[in-house]
């Protein structure tokens, strides 16, 4: 299986970050662009966890899809430290 991933993408609760960074358009773009593992970051910022907990579902282990929509992208959730 080959893997093409981006793992430091911010969410849109990270400073100066666009509104539409959400799961649901970053995974869009993910399979236009030929990307099948997305680091999601900032999970841990409580509303963000909460949208994030209300539209993915567990895929893989340690990984994720989305509930509804494009179900091929995988997330990984990541932090910057």
């Amino acid at each position: 299986m080959r893997i093409i991933a981006d793992l430091h993408i911010h969410s849109r609760f990270s400073y100066a970050c666009s509104r539409e960074m959400e799961a649901e358009r970053l995974a869009w773009w993910a399979k236009r662009k030929g990307i099948t593992l997305l680091g999601t970051g900032d999970f841990t910022h409580p509303i963000y966890l909460t949208y994030l907990q209300q539209h993915l579902a567990p895929a893989e282990d340690g990984l994720f899809r989305l509930r509804a929509g494009e179900r091929e992208v995988r997330f990984l959730l990541t932090v910057e430290v």
